[in-house]
C-alpha cells in the first residue's frame, strides 16, 4: 500500500515526503532518496520546518496521512502560530475543532482547566 502510493505520487510529483513511523515502507529507491525526490521525516513538525525552508510561491503541496498525525497543522502553521506539535495526540477531532493548536500539548490540560475556571 505504501509502495504503491509512492510509485503513483512519484509519477506526478517533483518531491514526495512520507511522515511517520511507517515512512520507511515507501520502498523508495536509494537514488530517489539521494536526489531528494523522496524524503522521509518522522514528525509533522519536521515536515513543517522542511516546507518552511523549501516551499516556493505558487507551488502545489498535497498532504496525505493518517488522521492521527493531524497534518492540518502544516497548513495552519502558514497563517497561525502552531505550538502543538506532538506527533499523535490521540484526539479524533481535527486541530481546528479542538482549538488548542496554539498551545503546547503539554500545557493543554492546564489551559483547558484555567479556561473553564475563567467562565
Amino acid at each position: 500500500k505504501y509502495a504503491r502510493a509512492y510509485e503513483s505520487a512519484r509519477e506526478i510529483a517533483d518531491q514526495v515526503i512520507y511522515v511517520g513511523e511507517h515512512a520507511h515502507r515507501s520502498k523508495a529507491s536509494q537514488a530517489d532518496r539521494d536526489s531528494g525526490r523522496f524524503i522521509e521525516l518522522r514528525t509533522p513538525k519536521e515536515v513543517s520546518d522542511h516546507l518552511r525552508r523549501t516551499a516556493a510561491p505558487g507551488e502545489l503541496i498535497l498532504l496525505k496521512s493518517s488522521s492521527s498525525l493531524h497534518l492540518e497543522r502544516l497548513a495552519l502553521a502558514w497563517i497561525r502560530d502552531v505550538k502543538c506539535w506532538i506527533p499523535a495526540c490521540g484526539k479524533k477531532e481535527g486541530c481546528q475543532t479542538c482549538g488548542l493548536f496554539e498551545v503546547p500539548f503539554e500545557e493543554h490540560r492546564e489551559f483547558v482547566k484555567k479556561r473553564r475556571n475563567d467562565r
